[in-house]
């Protein structure tokens, strides 16, 4: 008896990336003298979920909870049982045993995010078990009336005699002849077994029917659900109505073969596959004692982060057009004195008063019109925290999520500062509170 466990979730397909710096990495595994070091990057191996699994099953109180720890492994992803930012820690002490306080590193995990549909049972009909039906099914050795069916559930009641409340079967059987395999998914509800409404489960025909799946009967990081789903399902389904659903349920090989279910929706036009699982990175430090998690965020604004603000002015109706270059209107605004061709905010007052069709610089002196602008600048910076990070919240595990900024000013020459914001509340948008004033760093950069 084969036994799966499926998960549905939203957003992209995790995969672990393979580590170009694997020599550094084993050069500070294998120092011995304990020693600082800054700006690192780890993407988590099959190895360290599996270190992952045997902490969190320390920590397990009951078999749910083991359940939970041994998907670590399984699915090379933490989950909201065993968090990533628990468990990291002990990871990182194992493979940097040398770095000390001071040290920081960015790491690159896997999670979970969805509903957990359990332990899933898996079963297919073999030649006793349609005798075993008796009539037609015996004779024929496969279903082939739909009424037929019916009698999988009382089948299932025996193939899994111990089923508890809310497992979960796929079974795989002959129809509508011997030649053709077909698949349903039920739940159990402790007494019965019910179909699954809206589910599908994929055959090896299904595979084929989309090409490069079929070869081995199975979605990969070479051939994602997400590029062949939805041209399948609109061939399978053409009368589908705006506001259906399917769950898919498929086999994805990451490091082996597993099963997966995938939520699909239909908008009238297009079906959306909202694939399993999350890909993350976050900050650990190391306090001299031990590493710990840091929601802090770092990086250096680049020309898309400049163009999110050059985008939201062209959009704004209460920012006139005049702000917008009259050359470069596509990457040069003059509210916030973004331009994301040169990856910079422009403080120039020449063309900063020349483009200020609302007058806000008239009448200031030089030194007050540069203070009206350093204001806008830090306002573009939190528009573009609010694009780039729609779902921002103010803590994660507890701790205040901050946001430091390296971004680039030019005023006849290139200046470059340091910035931080906090989230203050989740929203739409979320809200930014400054929390240290820009500070130049020209001379670190």
């Amino acid at each position: 008896m084969k036994k799966y466990i499926i998960f549905t979730f939203i957003l992209g397909l995790l995969f672990t990336a393979c580590n170009p710096n694997k020599d550094i990495y084993d050069d500070i595994k294998n120092n011995e003298e304990p020693y600082s070091e800054t700006g690192l990057e780890y993407t988590l191996k099959s190895s360290d979920y599996a270190d992952a699994k045997s902490f969190a099953e320390a920590d397990a109180l009951n078999k749910t909870d083991s359940s939970w720890a041994s998907y670590i492994e399984q699915y090379s992803s933490f989950n909201e049982t065993f968090s990533a930012y628990k468990y990291i820690p002990g990871i990182l002490t194992k493979q940097f045993p040398a770095l000390n306080e001071g040290s920081n590193i960015v790491v690159n995990f896997n999670q979970y995010i969805g509903e957990m549909y359990g332990e899933i049972k898996s079963a297919e009909l073999v030649d006793d078990d349609y005798i075993n039906f008796g009539g037609t099914i015996a004779d024929t050795l496969c279903f082939t009336d739909i009424a037929e069916l019916d009698s999988l559930p009382g089948y299932l009641l025996t193939k899994f005699p111990d089923a508890e409340t809310n497992n979960y079967a796929e079974v795989f059987f002959r129809y509508p002849d011997v030649s053709v395999t077909a698949g349903r998914f039920y739940k159990f509800n402790g007494y019965l077994w019910t179909l699954v409404e809206n589910s599908r489960v994929l055959v090896s025909d299904d595979y084929d029917a989309m090409g490069a799946p079929g070869s081995h009967d199975n979605f990969s990081d070479d051939a994602m659900p997400g590029n062949y789903l939805p041209q399948f399902l609109n061939i399978e389904y053409p009368y589908a109505q705006a506001g259906d659903e399917m769950l898919i349920l498929c086999h994805l090989y990451q490091y082996e073969s597993s099963v997966y279910a995938i939520s699909c929706d239909y908008d009238g036009s297009v079906w959306s596959v909202n694939f399993p699982g999350e890909k993350m990175n976050s900050q650990f430090k190391h306090d001299g004692e031990k590493w710990y998690f840091d929601p802090t965020v770092i990086f250096t604004l680049s020309s898309s982060d400049y163009q999110l603000i050059v985008d939201y002015v062209t959009g704004n109706p209460d920012i006139p057009n005049g702000y917008l270059d009259d050359y470069h209107p596509e990457s040069t605004e003059y509210y916030y004195g973004a331009n994301s061709y040169y990856a910079n905010f422009y403080v120039s007052l020449y063309k900063r008063r020349l483009y200020d069709p609302l007058e806000l610089l008239t009448d200031l002196s030089d030194e007050d019109a540069l203070v009206n602008i350093w204001g806008r600048i830090k306002d573009g910076i939190v528009v573009m925290l609010q694009q780039k990070y729609p779902n921002a919240v103010p803590s994660i595990e507890g701790l205040e999520v901050h946001y430091v900024i390296t971004f680039k000013v030019y005023d006849g020459t290139n200046h470059w500062y340091k910035i931080e914001y906090k989230c203050a509340s989740a929203g739409t948008p979320p809200t930014f509170e400054l929390v240290t004033d820009a500070e130049d760093i020209t001379t670190e950069m």
